[in-house]
């Protein structure tokens, strides 16, 4: 019996060692990230999607297939184990043309992914762990390819390696040896171009996780690009959760079925407790952030509008160069504490008074009023009690009776009960001297804040000029006396030079800037 199963085994090797490989070319790689995520335990794990067109198969034909990545550019086998890891390794989501049909694994001696037949969407349990397609009449197939890369040292060699993408086909009717191989896969088809392939403990640039919300529904494809055409290699590709089941409080059962908490990412239950939300990595090193947000159907259509951002800001939450690691960023935060509707400040005879309002707050547990001088080093000056839950506008104040004499700066920083906070600020406060000044209060990615003390009120234009001197903005403002602040909406990418003035009258201040 050993001798027959030996025969057995080393005839499916010889075959498998002659299975023809046909190179994906770049006009075919339809949508290709240019970054996965492997994990080397099976709670750091996440799926990434391949749009490809493979060509030269049999016309109308239906095939099995699974799919992976793998760094070595020939057929992929594990040589310490080929019978458990002929197929390109790694688990995978098999997709339909119509649906997500669910997860699947290619079937080794140690079974599925912590030792399950795992499903995260409708249908029965494929315990041969394959997918299927079905040629056109030119014997060509478009769609998408899911891979989820583990530990295997067949992925991810060193850690910061770059793999190819791999989908193994057969026959629909392909034998496999029992307990082994699910099918014998007759050809193997490569990109041409790799993966990088990130982990947030080995990869020497940093990893950060980042989650969002769709409004184009469930089981749409996610691609994120940094740059503004959506040209070229999309970041990562994901897709948009049905939350058919929730990983994070799963059991196993006749079908549909994972083990609590042990498959994905420990940040990714933000995302499968969220029906229409996706998750994803890009690396630290992203100087331009992620600028375009693509929806796209299983049929390959565009799904809704495109989310754009000109510097890689979405709301509050910034892509540029991040560093979070496994903090996920969340593009699309479902709900603010507080909605802030002002927040100002004004010097008195004894100190300076600050009042803000907020529209509404949620779980808002305490404000704590920051300052700082002309160094921008702010320091805790004080402490108000929030409304804890309102719908209905409160008003609050702060008196600080300790300011310096000069420029005094005051931030506001809102905590929950949980012990979050979000900072609004800083607004400007002069006290004590009256000479007039003109300064560079703070800048961002889409504006700059300036401030102008006044001895007198005063009208006056505030203009921005550009290096080249093109004149990118240009207001008339009404100058009290006293502090005051102003905004001057100019983005950062039309140049990172420039020289702001003031002019009223015969007098002209003006302030070079470099962003």
């Amino acid at each position: 019996m050993k001798k027959l199963y030996f025969s057995i085994l080393t005839s499916c090797l010889l075959c498998l060692s002659s299975i023809a490989q046909t190179l994906i070319p770049v006009g075919n790689e339809l949508i290709l990230p240019q970054y996965a995520y492997y994990g080397a335990a099976s709670n750091a794990r996440l799926h990434y999607a391949c749009r490809l067109t493979l060509t030269g198969l049999s016309a109308s034909t239906t095939y099995r297939y699974s799919t992976g990545i793998s760094t070595s550019a020939t057929t992929p086998q594990n040589t310490a184990n080929p019978t458990a890891d002929t197929f390109a390794p790694g688990h995978f989501y098999t997709v339909s043309s119509t649906a997500l049909i669910g997860y699947a694994t290619r079937q080794g001696l140690n079974g599925a992914i912590v030792g399950t037949n795992a499903f995260l969407t409708g249908g029965t349990n494929n315990t041969n762990y394959y997918g299927q397609f079905t040629t056109d009449a030119s014997g060509n197939y478009t769609g998408w390819f899911m891979a989820i890369p583990t530990g295997s040292a067949t992925h991810h060699g060193t850690g910061t390696s770059e793999g190819y993408f791999y989908v193994q086909v057969a026959s629909a009717t392909s034998p496999g040896p029992p307990a082994v191989f699910p099918f014998l896969p007759a050809l193997s088809f490569r990109t041409t171009n790799k993966i990088k392939l990130l982990n947030y403990t080995t990869d020497a640039a940093g990893v950060t996780a980042l989650v969002g919300d769709s409004n184009v529904g469930a089981e749409k494809f996610v691609s994120l690009y940094d740059n503004d055409g959506a040209t070229g290699r999309p970041l990562y590709t994901t897709f948009t959760e049905d939350d058919a089941i929730n990983i994070s409080t799963a059991t196993t059962g006749t079908s549909n079925y994972v083990t609590t908490g042990l498959a994905w990412s420990t940040w990714y239950n933000l995302v499968d407790a969220n029906t229409n939300g996706w998750g994803a990595v890009i690396p630290n090193t992203l100087p331009n952030g992620v600028r375009v947000i693509r929806y796209t159907n299983i049929d390959g259509t565009t799904a809704g509008a495109d989310r754009t951002s000109p510097d890689g800001v979405f709301g509050a939450a910034s892509t540029v160069n991040p560093s979070g690691g496994t903090t996920a960023i969340n593009l699309d935060p479902t709900t603010l504490p507080i909605s802030l509707t002002s927040f100002t400040g004004a010097a008195n005879g004894n100190g300076v008074r600050l009042n803000w309002v907020t529209a509404s707050e949620i779980s808002n547990q305490y404000f704590e009023i920051l300052r700082a001088g002309e160094d921008r080093n702010f320091v805790s000056v004080g402490r108000v009690n929030g409304a804890g839950n309102s719908s209905s506008s409160k008003s609050y104040s702060f008196d600080d009776n300790n300011p310096a004499n000069g420029n005094n700066y005051y931030q506001l920083k809102q905590y929950d009960v949980d012990g979050k906070s979000t900072s609004f600020g800083p607004v400007a406060v002069r006290f004590g001297l009256a000479e007039d000044s003109f300064s560079i209060l703070s800048t961002s990615e889409s504006s700059v804040s300036v401030s102008i003390s006044s001895s007198v009120a005063k009208k006056g234009v505030i203009s921005y000029l550009g290096v080249d001197g093109r004149v990118l903005y240009k207001q008339q403002v009404a100058v009290e006396s006293g502090l005051n602040t102003f905004n001057i909406p100019v983005d950062k990418s039309t140049g990172i030079i420039g020289v702001i003035s003031f002019s009223s009258g015969g007098e002209q201040k003006s302030l070079k800037i470099s962003r």
